[in-house]
């Protein structure tokens, strides 16, 4: 439960960053993260 807590805000905060520095490049796998997040 811990772990997949501590896991989901890495992968949030990597996606977020990711996002921010190539939003083109990261379009279609933020898309569907964003959908699903937002």
């Amino acid at each position: 439960m811990r772990l997949s807590f501590l896991t989901l805000q890495r992968g949030n905060a990597v996606r977020d960053a990711l996002r921010h520095r190539s939003v083109p490049h990261c379009t279609f796998r933020t898309g569907r993260g964003a959908s699903h997040g937002s």
